[in-house]
């Protein structure tokens, strides 16, 4: 019937084409934007997206993490942004992101995956 070689090549081309396609659907897959006034602990452990205005900025240096409190109709959600510069954002910034939603001390808060000024 088969070789082992030719199963072999058959094997790894197959590998190669489901990852490639695991990869391009990942590039055109957007994840779900939630209204920031939405989100609560259904939406923990998923990737969303939202928008909001930067009412807080904590940067700690040792650790080069930035937490943003971003609020919308004054809800509050705390962002995370590891390995930050620090210095790119200020106060009163409207910001477009997407990430993971956590918890932490009972707390929600969204590990940014991506982020931008709007």
């Amino acid at each position: 019937m088969f070789s082992e070689r030719k199963l072999i090549r058959l094997s790894l081309l197959t590998i190669i084409v489901g990852l490639t396609g695991l990869y391009l659907i990942g590039l055109f897959v957007d994840p779900e934007f939630v209204e920031l006034s939405s989100i609560d602990r259904s939406f923990v452990g998923n990737v969303i997206s939202t928008q909001g205005t930067i009412s807080k900025i904590t940067f700690i240096e040792e650790s080069k993490t930035l937490f943003l409190d971003v609020t919308e109709n004054e809800k509050v959600l705390i962002v995370v942004i590891f390995n930050s510069e620090g210095d790119i954002f200020k106060r009163g910034d409207g910001v477009a992101l997407s990430g993971e939603l956590a918890t932490y001390k009972g707390k929600l808060e969204l590990i940014a995956r991506e982020i931008e000024k709007i």
